[in-house]
Order: structure tokens, then sequence, then C-alpha cells
């Protein structure tokens, strides 16, 4: 592991407040990751005060890491930044949004350099071709922490926010050098702007508030620190670091006033200074309520009243002990829930800090209805899950059996029956039964819907063909203005793609993304997610990246996905060998909240095992959920449309 750590109290402008709790955040995050990694001190290079100016921050960069034949490809690098930051006017050439690029502040801005001329703050976009270059270099093993802020608001009273106002506007060529590193000269133009605002997958961003808010340190505590820094550090000592996430580690940081943390990059469900991916069920916050609790999981999620939670201690995310015992949802709103314990249990204590995971989605009112021919001793009814009848005639599903490991399962609810009724040939490796239960899953999660509908469909979805843009190191597509498809709910809706033995799996495979525009007066968080029939697995294909950033679909605007970054997933279709037609489920859940539901996703159950006073009234919150059919064609082959 090797750090770049730089804290920022005393600046030698007259033009920027200094503070006092920036170097020790510098401080006590060597602290921490000497004490957790037992890190040799020649590994960190700290830069506070008046040896952090833009040259020796720029060097440290350049020298400490990205030269540094120390570091090996895949090390933990990680970068941490205290101190004031701003907005500065953009550049005549620079796109950027409100026309401000985002800065942090050395020691030496807004004074005179030895050349005569003014030394300013490091934009985002430095920043960015540093990192870029240290990942392409060094790997993207990286953790950027900014307890800073870059909005251009006033200061709020008894604390300080670490703002620095009134920068002066930058030098069209400022640090060109640096942040067009890999990129053609056509990029420049269109290069992405803000710390927040980019899908990186360079690195991974923990920063102290959204762009638009300010990161603060109380000067009325007794050891001042930043309240972002001084939480986060907090926490890290007290958690298992080998298995929780940056995005679970988020989850699990204090709430702070006035300000947001956020957690973005595209490895964000990466464990803590790993490079390994750390997917584990997805469990929910409890508060207690009196002699009840609340969770942030509702109706969106599919919870009704009866739904089961286990409830698990907070060491349980990182360690394998086991429940505590079991709370029943009794009242159910539209993204919380309030769990009580269940008559017959056993009296069990809830620590602070206890986890709530979905047990049972208690599926009263659309029960999955099976027929097994022959029946099976071995597979008996879930409750709330799945039910077992004696005639096909009542059935939702027919399960036959082929022989000893292959199954036919003729799929008789409407829905499906109409699209892709017949799933032949399935090789099952794990036991019916808990396949039953993948399947039953899938079912409750495609066909529930809010029956109000408050939003009615005021999100278009428009399918578009992507072109690769030539030229650049990283992979970047953008529509190519010739294939844009509006995605309808009364119809299927068809894409053809070309025969698979006249691709060339480098040069000619075809891409995708899709832009969703929200014509509502509604500020939206989407999820796009894909039900798959033929192997009953659902994927996540867009999930806003953190519970405390802004909301990615604004009202009256649109939001691309699949495309418009580097290195974000794209989306492509295919089929199976023998295939030319195929058919899945595209679920797209809006709501006026974020909400986790990470907990719909599932892989394939056919394979083995791989979650009075004054007060302003409260906002309605709601939710609601569109499906469009999606049917993927060979070019050329004969597919008569359903009936």
């Amino acid at each position: 592991m090797f750090g770049l750590i730089i804290g920022i109290d005393k600046y030698e402008s007259d033009g920027i407040r200094d503070l006092k709790g920036c170097k020790g955040d510098a401080q006590s995050v060597v602290d921490f990751l000497s004490h957790k990694f037992h890190i040799r001190s020649s590994h960190f290079l700290r830069l506070a005060d008046e040896r952090a100016t833009r040259s020796a921050i720029i060097d440290g960069f350049q020298n400490h890491l990205i030269n540094n034949s120390n570091i090996e490809h895949g090390d933990v690098v990680v970068v941490f930044y205290a101190g004031h930051g701003s907005r500065a006017l953009a550049p005549q050439g620079w796109i950027a949004d409100n026309k401000k690029v985002e800065t942090v502040c050395p020691h030496d801005e807004r004074t005179i350099g030895h050349d005569g001329k003014e030394i300013f703050g490091i934009p985002d976009r430095t920043i960015g071709g540093l990192l870029r270059k240290l990942s392409f270099i060094k790997g993207d093993n990286i953790t950027m922490i900014l307890d800073s802020c870059h909005s251009g608001g006033s200061t709020r009273t008894l604390k300080v926010a670490r703002r620095a106002e009134n920068a002066s506007p930058l030098p069209e060529e400022l640090d060109k050098d640096i942040w067009m590193w890999g990129l053609p000269p056509i990029a420049a133009p269109n290069f992405p702007t803000g710390f927040l605002d980019k899908t990186m997958s360079s690195h991974i961003l923990l920063a102290a508030c959204r762009h638009d808010e300010e990161a603060y340190e109380d000067p009325k505590a007794e050891v001042i620190r930043g309240a972002f820094t001084h939480c986060l550090i907090g926490l890290l000592y007290q958690e298992d670091l080998t298995r929780i996430t940056y995005s679970q580690l988020f989850d699990l940081l204090p709430r702070l006033e006035q300000q947001h943390p956020q957690c973005d990059g595209k490895n964000r469900g990466r464990t803590l200074f790993n490079g390994a991916s750390g997917a584990r069920p997805t469990t929910f916050r409890l508060t207690a309520h009196g002699d009840a609790y609340r969770t942030n999981v509702g109706s969106i999620h599919g919870v009704i009243k009866g739904t089961v939670f286990a409830i698990h201690t907070q060491g349980t995310i990182t360690s394998d002990e086991t429940e505590l015992g079991i709370l029943e949802a009794d009242y159910v709103d539209a993204f919380t829930c309030t769990l009580r314990r269940r008559s017959e249990d056993t009296y069990f204590t809830i620590p602070s800090g206890a986890r709530a995971l979905v047990l049972n989605w208690r599926q009263d009112q659309s029960l999955l209805k099976v027929f097994i021919d022959p029946s099976r001793d071995e597979v008996q009814p879930t409750e709330h899950n799945f039910a077992l009848v004696n005639s096909p005639d009542s059935a939702d599903l027919i399960v036959r059996r082929i022989d000893c490991s292959t199954f036919q399962f003729n799929r008789l609810d409407p829905f499906i029956h109409k699209w892709a009724p017949m799933l032949n040939d399935v090789k099952l490796s794990p036991d019916l039964p808990r396949v039953l239960q993948g399947i039953s899953h899938f079912h409750y999660h495609l066909y529930r819907r809010n029956s109000a509908s408050p939003l009615k469909q005021n999100v278009e979805v428009v399918l578009r063909r992507l072109r690769r843009i030539e030229d650049t190191d990283e992979t970047m597509y953008m529509p190519d203005g010739k294939f844009d498809m509006p995605l309808f709910l009364d119809r299927e809706n068809t894409v053809f793609i070309p025969n698979a033995s006249t691709v060339s799996y480098s040069s000619d495979r075809v891409f995708y993304g899709l832009t969703l525009t929200n014509k509502s007066g509604r500020n939206l968080f989407p999820y796009l997610v894909y039900f798959d029939p033929s192997d009953y697995s659902i994927q996540s294909w867009y999930h806003p990246p953190a519970a405390t950033m802004a909301a990615p679909l604004a009202a009256h605007s649109a939001l691309p996905v699949g495309y418009g970054e580097a290195n974000i997933d794209a989306l492509e279709f295919s089929l199976a060998d023998g295939v030319t037609s195929d058919v899945g489920f595209l679920r797209l859940f809006v709501s006026t909240t974020y909400v986790d539901l990470t907990v719909l996703e599932q892989s394939s159950p056919f394979l083995s095992a791989r979650g009075g006073k004054k007060e302003k009234p409260p906002r309605v919150d709601v939710w609601d959920v569109w499906t469009f059919v999606l049917r993927t064609v060979e070019t050329g082959a004969d597919i008569r449309p359903s009936s």
C-alpha cells in the first residue's frame, strides 16, 4: 500500500481563509492505515501547509505514485486531500457545468510564482488525468478521499465550510499535458467535468459531500476535524476490512448534518482497499421506534404486511455469525416499513447497528402454482412462496421430468406464456425445490405493480445503437444516430442482430445504450432491471450508485445509460447456439427517493449456488414501474409475431 496524504490548514494568500482540522484529518488517515495494515512510513508522502504547494502536489502524483518503481501493478494506492475546494470560471474552450470547474486549493493558490505568473487551483480534469495515468500504469486499485467542497453557496453559521470563494478564471492551456494524457485531440471539447460527475473506472472516489454542498469542520469541537473524515475513520476502525465493500461502508456511515457523503466509481462494489468483488446478500439498517423497528425497504421492493425478516448483528455483514431472530413487517409504505416481533417467538435482544435481511417475500396473493409430472416426494410446497397443485389445469407452471437431470418447463401464467411459453432440455444441478424458490422470486417481482400508477408513465425509454469513438485509449461509445428505437409497453420491441457466423468477435459486435427522458415535474431515481425467462435470472442494467446522490433523472431532463463515459457497460444482445429468437423483460422502476433495489437480483436458479410544533408537511414519496418486452431476432430468421 502506498499513499499521497495532503492536509492544508494554512494558506499563503490572504484571500483564502485558514482552516484548523485538515492536518489532523490527514494524520488520522496515516495513523489508521499504519495501524491496520502496518505500512512503512516511507510508503506515505505527507504534504501539509507550506509543503503542499501546487507543484509539490502534482509532483507527488507523478514521482511518488506514477513513476515509483516500488509500486507494482495492482498495489493499493490511497490519495487523501483535506483542505479548501473551490469552483473557478472555466476557460473558453472547456465544457463545464454552469461554466464552472471544480478545483482543490493548494497552499500557494492565488499567489505569484517565481515566473511572475499567478498560481491557480488544481482543476478536476488535472486530477482526473493524473489518476487515469496512474491507473493505466499501476492498476485501478486506487481510492481517492476528498474532504473538501466545491459549491458556490454561502457559509452556514457555527460551522466552517472547506470552500474558498472568488477563484481566478483558469487559463485554457492550464495542465493540458496532464489532463489530455491518453486522450485524442477530439476529446478535449467534450471532456467530463466535476469530481463527482464521472462513472470512473480508474479509481473509487469517497467525497465529503455532493458537488453543490459544503464540507464542514466544527471550530468549537475539542479536537477539530472534518465531519466526514472523523466519521469515516471511526467507522473504519470498527469494521472488518477484508470483506466489506465501499458501498456497504457508506451505508453504515452515520448521517451528517447538512452534507451527504458520496461513494462514486464503477468499482464501488469491491472490498475496501482490494481489487476483488465483494458481493453478498442485501441487508437493511434497523432503527428502533419504541417497541418496533423501522427499515428502509417498502412496497417498491415487494414488501407487504407479514413479510419476514431475519435480523443480524452489524458484524454479520462481514462475518458468518448466526442470525439473532425474526421480525415481521407490520406497516408498509412506499420505501420503508415497520417491523415487530412475532408473538410466538422467543424474545431476543437487538443491538444498535443490527441489519434486516428479507427472508420470505410472502407472496400470498400471487403464489406460484406448480404441477410436477411425475410427482416427486422430495418437493414440498413452501409457505408464501409456491404451492403444489394436483391438476395441470390450475397450474402456472408445469414441470415435466424427461430423465434424471433433464426437465421441461411449460409456463401457463398469462404474461410469460404469451412471449416464452416453453423451456426445454433444462439441466438441473441443484435440487428442484431450490429451483422453484428461484422461479417464484422471479414471478413475484416480474408481476407486481403499483396499482395507483402515480407517474402515468411520464418517463420515455429509447434504445440507441452505439458506435465507438475512435483514437481513444479508453473505450467510449456514443449513439450512431442511425438507430433510435422508442420502447413501447403494449407490444414487443424487436432488436435484430447479425447472424453469429458472420460476426467477428472483435470488430463487428453491436452495442446499445438507453436514453431515459423524464417528462414529469419530479426528480427521479430510475432502476432498470432485466428479467430473463430463459434461465430465470434477474440482472440490474442500471442502479443509482449512491444513496446520498442527487436524483440522476431530474425533472424534464434525460439520462444516458451505457454510453457517454469511458469504460462503462454498454448493452449487447446475443442468442444461444441454435436459437434464432429470444425474449426478455426489461422493467423500469422509478422513485422519488433513493432505494436499494439490488435485493431483487438473482443468478439463474438452474445453476448451483453461486439481497403540537410547526413542521413542514412530509412530502409524498411515490414509485412506479413499467415492463417492456424485448425480442432479439437473428437477421433473416422467419419469426412470426406473437398473437
